[in-house]
């Protein structure tokens, strides 16, 4: 991996949490996005890291947004 990973879970829980409003749940959809991200090797090849975990954790988020939908 050409990037750092520390800086980037940073970011992307900062995104979920502001998403979410909730610690527990953005800590695990940042995970959840890793994981993501780690299973699929194609998406290792792009210019694009950062923007792709975005996207994984935006439709992490609409996913438990409508989970939890009354």
């Amino acid at each position: 991996m050409a990037f750092d990973i520390d800086e980037q879970y940073d970011k992307i829980y900062r995104y979920c949490f502001l998403k979410m409003r909730h610690k527990e749940t953005a800590e695990d959809i940042t995970q959840e996005t890793f994981l993501r991200y780690l299973e699929h090797p194609q998406y290792h090849n792009t210019d694009k890291t950062l923007q792709l975990l975005y996207t994984i954790a935006g439709n992490l988020c609409m996913d438990e947004f409508r989970k939890h939908k009354p």
